[in-house]
């Protein structure tokens, strides 16, 4: 009778912790597979992210969306002070924030300009309805081609 209860004890336990660890993870459509969801264990939280791209990457952590962009230089600028940053969609609409960005020299002795980005209200409805086409950082451009285009409007749609 002992073994019986205890038994049962444990598939409670099992059932218990299985539902701790998948309730309220969002499923998210099939388009959006390539997307990661991640729930911390100790929290809670459950945080989305769009696949590693070398330009543009997008988040939401939490209850905050986030745009993380670079451009790659073979040479350097220093700067220390926030910069504007711009996103051209493909109606000709600008998007202008101030943000700081880190410079790194990559592997090939190149440098890169990031910058991670707090994702407002109105460039979370531009991402979602709009093709972002081009960026700045400082002085840095960067041209996505379509593959690119399209892949961010997708994870914008996922995510946010």
């Amino acid at each position: 009778m002992k073994k019986v209860f205890i038994t049962i004890g444990l598939v409670a336990i099992t059932a218990i912790g299985w539902g701790q660890t998948t309730n309220n993870t969002p499923t998210l459509p099939p388009e959006c597979s390539s997307c990661v969801v991640e729930k911390d264990k100790f929290t809670g939280q459950v945080d989305i992210r769009s696949p590693y791209d070398s330009f543009v990457r997008l988040y939401k952590l939490g209850g905050s969306n986030y745009i993380s962009i670079s451009a790659y230089s073979s040479y350097c600028t220093v700067s220390i002070d926030e910069h504007d940053i711009i996103f051209l969609f493909d109606d000709g609409t600008k998007y202008i924030t101030q943000s700081k960005f880190d410079t790194e020299v990559t592997r090939h002795s190149n440098f890169e300009y990031s910058s991670f980005i707090t994702v407002d209200p109105k460039l979370r409805n531009l991402l979602r309805t709009k093709r972002l086409v081009s960026y700045r950082i400082y002085i840095f451009d960067v041209d996505l081609d379509n593959k690119r285009k399209e892949e961010v409007f997708k994870y914008s749609n996922c995510i946010f």
